[in-house]
């Protein structure tokens, strides 16, 4: 989501004189960001996986998980990223990602661009107990018993292609032994934020990163019955302070590739990834009670000459990563039935619509059967049945489809299921005249596969189907930025009201960028249609700026000055000013690119892209008063030095900002020359640079409240 002023000049030089739209990487992770900002001070990487409480066999991960980080269970580090969209076809929903961003969701501190690979992200299992089998009687482990490690990969997804330089890597950790550093009783530990009785969370330990202590803060909180606030203390019980030592050493490797035809295998139902298996022969190292493995990523980001150099780049995706002893190589399958995808959208068009525009033609709204991608990880059939319930808002049931039983077969030999009823199940019932008089309604769409064996296996997704006052192609999450060149591009996004109504607000949603490169004016437009094209402006407002929001799916609505009534075909989008990439969010799993039309030349063409745009035109009543215009074009911060403070710099900021300065201090972050992010937090009004070397920096000042925004050059000399 981030770039540089530099980028945009050699975005237009390589980019802009060739190409009309441009797609680019995103620059952080919205989703993570979104996190960190709901969750302030609980982000903190653990120091090492040796001498935690280890787990046992076996060690399995599918990353069916609604969590955006592994799970502390099995893991000890939050650098990769767990979701359900950057991968295509996967084993099973859910994957965990490696890319270029860290545990924030921020391009690494350290990323240089240019042709040499830097280290990125680490995924780092727990200590596991190697050394025994516990069942269904405990006894040493050895060679004998055929110890396997296998996992899933792919290389780009739906992400960005690694290229040769890349690599993913597979490492096993040889534990050293401990060095005792000091002798303690407990250590006390800072909240930081609010917990609740049984919260599962990382707790922010104030100790420095190299060390770490032989308790377990994680399973202290979760087990505490009590509600803790800022500001509190705890002390934790703990038996000595180590510095550990862990020799890694490489066991497998993969330079980057693309996902082609060269990776694909034609034919093979999970050719979109790779299983790789990995025995475990090293008894003297290996077969321990401490025993530890992780991956990591080598990422190079391109030179500045191109457009995508400060982008996310390089992903990594992984799945199924199963640990066990009496396997072979031939061990390849898991007792599982799974979806493959999300749960979809039961209405035709889009994932979300007014209320009052679906009852104006529910037939017309509505899906006749939905698309359902299926399989079974056995290497036996299984009898399963298929439903899925409708609930509404309070989890009240509303229906029951019904899909029947059916025999799976595996996926190895049939493929993902093609039985009618289970991969393109019926819609059954119509969300009308349920909420008849309502504005709005809600409900949740939940798909359950269950099996009929003595051990039951299944697999359980869902769907909140929304009708708010809004219409949506997106599913909320951007995993690209989109954006057009040059000054006088125009964006135009099509939507189809079935009743007359007023047009209020257009809800969008602008990736961030580094030093706000995308900060440039633009006219939201509205067009009307002309036999599946834009046609004439109906409305048309100046001075608009790309608005950011700290949180997902939080979009910033752009009020209009006044109503515009639209019956039929419209269209929402902006006229640019400048040659600058705007870059509105870009879902690229969602695909609504018939509806994307963008005018550089004097004639309306269709995307080239596939996905969907994060724009929502919001209809209807009037929504609430409309806000006073406060957003200002981005002013300058200054600097003072005092020589009698050489390692302090004083911010100086323009005096409208002093309204806010006791009750909201803005927020204030620091780049470098090549946009990396070096900090990021509250105003103050000396700023410490002691740990900052010489040179030109930008200081970056947004106060939230008003939606202001400043920026200036700091310039240290020592």
């Amino acid at each position: 989501m981030k770039r540089t002023f530099i980028l945009i000049s050699f975005l237009l030089l390589f980019s802009g004189l060739y190409a009309q739209e441009v797609l680019t990487n995103l620059a952080t992770n919205p989703v993570i960001r979104s996190y960190v900002v709901r969750h302030p001070g609980v982000i903190t990487k653990s120091a090492t996986a040796a001498r935690q409480t280890a787990v046992r066999l076996p060690f399995f991960d599918d990353f069916h998980s609604k969590d955006i980080y592994p799970s502390p269970e099995r893991w000890v580090d939050r650098d990769a990223y767990v979701n359900a969209n950057y991968a295509i076809d996967p084993p099973n929903i859910g994957t965990v990602t490696l890319d270029a961003l860290n545990e924030f969701g921020e391009i690494y501190p350290d990323a240089m661009p240019g042709p040499l690979p830097f280290l990125a992200d680490h995924l780092t299992s727990r200590s596991i107990r190697l050394d025994s089998i516990f069942e269904p009687v405990a006894r040493p482990l050895t060679v004998g018993d055929s110890v396997y490690l296998s996992f899933y990969f792919q290389p780009q997804g739906r992400g960005n292609a690694p290229q040769p330089p890349d690599s993913l890597i597979l490492e096993f950790g040889i534990y050293g032994g401990d060095s005792t550093l000091s002798h303690v009783d407990s250590v006390d530990v800072v909240i930081q934020q609010t917990y609740y009785p049984g919260d599962s969370i990382l707790l922010p330990c104030q100790l420095p990163d190299s060390i770490y202590v032989s308790v377990d803060p994680y399973l202290m909180l979760h087990n505490s019955q009590l509600m803790l606030l800022p500001g509190d203390v705890i002390t934790l019980p703990c038996d000595s302070v180590f510095v550990p030592t862990i020799a890694w050493h490489e066991v497998w490797a993969t330079p980057g590739m693309p996902l082609d035809s060269n990776f694909c295998h034609p034919g093979d139902p999970l050719s979109y990834f790779h299983r790789v298996m990995i025995p475990i022969t090293d008894s003297a190292s290996c077969f321990t009670d401490h025993f530890v493995f992780r991956f990591k990523n080598y990422v190079s980001l391109a030179d500045n000459s191109l457009p995508s150099w400060q982008s996310n780049m390089d992903h990594w995706n992984i799945d199924f990563i199963y640990l066990n002893a009496g396997r072979s190589l031939s061990d390849t399958t898991y007792r599982k039935l799974s979806f493959v995808d999300g749960a979809p959208s039961l209405l035709k068009h889009y994932e979300a619509m007014p209320y009052n525009q679906y009852i104006g033609d529910p037939i017309a709204e509505m899906k006749d059967s939905l698309s359902m991608v299926i399989t079974n990880l056995d290497t036996i059939s299984h009898n399963t049945n298929y439903k899925y319930l409708v609930t509404d808002s309070n989890d009240q049931p509303l229906f029951t489809c019904l899909q029947g039983n059916w025999d799976i077969p595996p996926v190895y030999t049939s493929g993902y299921l093609d039985y009618i009823n289970f991969s393109h199940p019926s819609v059954c019932f119509s969300f009308f005249p349920i909420y008849l008089n309502n504005d709005s309604a809600s409900f949740t769409i939940t798909h359950i596969l269950t099996s009929g064996t003595a051990e039951s296996i299944g697999d359980t997704v869902s769907f909140e189907q929304k009708f708010f006052n809004y219409y949506a192609y997106d599913d909320g999450t951007p995993e690209a930025g989109y954006g057009l060149t040059p000054a006088g591009s125009s964006l135009a996004y099509r939507f189809t009201v079935n009743l007359p109504d007023t047009l209020r607000a257009v809800q969008m949603y602008f990736n961030e960028t580094r030093t706000g490169a995308n900060q440039q004016y633009f006219y939201l437009t509205v067009w009307d249609d002309d036999n599946g094209t834009p046609n004439h402006v109906i409305y048309s407002q100046s001075g608009v700026l790309p608005e950011f929001s700290k949180s997902l799916e939080e979009f910033h609505t752009y009020y209009l000055d006044s109503i515009v009534p639209v019956v039929g075909t419209f269209y929402v989008g902006w006229v640019q000013t400048t040659d600058d990439n705007l870059n509105i969010g870009f879902d690229r799993h969602n695909q609504a690119q018939n509806n994307i039309f963008f005018n550089v030349t004097g004639v309306w063409e269709k995307s080239i892209h596939q996905g969907s745009l994060l724009i929502r035109p919001v209809l209807g009543k009037a929504i609430h008063a409309y806000p006073s215009k406060t957003k200002t074009e981005p002013g300058e911060i200054h600097f003072a030095f005092d020589p009698a403070k050489p390692d302090m710099v004083t911010i100086l900021l323009p005096d409208e900002m002093n309204d806010i300065l006791l009750t909201n201090p803005p927020e204030i972050s620091l780049y470098n020359i090549i946009g990396q992010k070096l900090y990021i937090g509250l105003y103050r009004r000396e700023f410490d640079i002691s740990h900052y070397l010489s040179g030109i920096y930008v200081m970056v000042v947004r106060d939230h409240t008003q939606n202001r925004f400043y920026s200036g050059k700091l310039v240290i000399a020592r």
